[in-house]
């Protein structure tokens, strides 16, 4: 017969993979941006898995520029925008999940796609 130890170790192995399978989870979703978000002017970034953040800028008298791939990170509520040979752009996100640009001299909220209106 087996001791209550035996089997508590025995169920404490078997939860390993679980445990590793929700910190894995954690690790890759948990507090980061994923998808479309876009602000009042046009411009529109989509956010992939990968890092990789697609750039889309608002037209500039009826010309839209192209788009554009950067790499992004999400660190303390902030999203981290680097393009090669460039400064990075960080980026706050507000409490209902829209980024907030603020350059001193122009505001520009995005917010995910059907969310909150970007003003």
């Amino acid at each position: 017969m087996r001791s209550s130890r035996d089997k508590h170790r025995d169920s404490a192995f078997n939860a390993r993979p679980i445990v590793a399978f929700l910190a894995l989870c954690l690790a890759c979703h948990g507090g980061g941006i994923k998808g479309e978000y876009k602000s009042s002017q046009g411009g529109v970034l989509n956010f992939k898995s990968n890092g990789k953040v697609e750039v889309t800028p608002a037209a500039t008298f009826g010309i839209q520029g192209p788009t554009q791939e950067w790499d992004y990170t999400f660190e303390d509520g902030k999203v981290i925008l680097a393009m090669p040979g460039e400064p990075r752009l960080v980026i706050p996100v507000d409490k209902n999940g829209c980024l907030n640009f603020n350059s001193g001299f122009d505001s520009t909220k995005m917010c995910k796609a059907g969310s909150e209106p970007a003003t």
